[in-house]
């Protein structure tokens, strides 16, 4: 069981680790184990994760297009495309090219399998822009989530524009400067708890002699945030991780 401990925070997992599982009306005990439930709420698969994707690719495929009824070939070959896997993405693409076709038959399926793939995303720049005012650093992170994630797409542009208005936030940019130096110390409490079997063990003198140099490199990150971005989200959660080691910074 210490071994799994150790092996647990060495791979950064922070949340319960069971061992055995069950779900009311099913005689499946052990775990991993998925079922895949389509959009119409059937299951269409039940079994190991490690099968899952071709099946959940091919039921968000199916779901992106279920409302498209007696589609054009073109449009067609794209949506038997999408329930069988295929990537939104480039389907997205291909669909862009269709949706200005001067036939409504094929704009108009086009134009609502787009709006299906880009619903999330769209959600996600709106509320991103209605936090800005507000709550800068989570509009920020949704804006920076969009332009990654749809680089290439006018919502990925959207994403950029917003990112690079929100960097001249005093707090945005205090949180930016800030998150290196939290990643800096979530590392060295991987590190350092994989040493132990008790928490506790982490205050000792003894521990902190046999680490110093960590606990050193500890110390200067978190009193560099404490001075710097004091008020910053990614400092009041080093505070918070690093509260077991008893640190003095001031």
């Amino acid at each position: 069981m210490d071994e799994l401990k150790a092996k647990c925070r060495l791979m950064g997992i922070r949340f319960p680790v069971v061992h055995g599982g069950e779900v009311t009306g099913s005689d499946k005990t052990g775990i991993p184990y998925c079922y895949l439930f389509d959009h119409t709420g059937a299951c269409v698969f039940e079994g190991s994760p490690d099968k899952l994707e071709g099946k959940l690719r091919a039921a968000v495929g199916a779901s992106l297009v279920a409302d498209i009824t007696d589609p054009p070939k073109s449009i067609a070959t794209i949506a038997e495309a999408l329930k069988k896997g295929g990537s939104p993405l480039e389907a997205l693409k291909k669909l862009n090219t269709q949706k200005g076709d001067s036939d409504s038959k094929v704009s108009e399926p086009a134009k609502a399998i787009i709006a299906k793939i880009t619903e999330t995303a769209q959600q996600r720049i709106t509320e991103a822009k209605e936090l800005a005012a507000t709550e800068p650093i989570a509009a920020y992170d949704l804006a920076q989530l969009t332009a990654t994630r749809w680089k290439g797409n006018p919502l990925g542009t959207q994403g950029t524009e917003l990112v690079n208005k929100l960097k001249s936030n005093k707090s945005v940019a205090d949180e930016l400067k800030a998150r290196p130096m939290l990643e800096t110390i979530k590392k060295l409490d991987t590190f350092l708890s994989v040493k132990v079997k008790d928490e506790s063990e982490l205050k000792s003198p003894e521990f902190k002699k046999a680490y110093s140099a960590q606990m050193k490199q500890m110390t200067s990150s978190l009193h560099s945030m404490k001075r710097s971005h004091a008020e910053a989200p990614a400092t009041k959660q080093a505070e918070e991780l690093t509260k077991k080691y008893e640190l003095t910074t001031k």
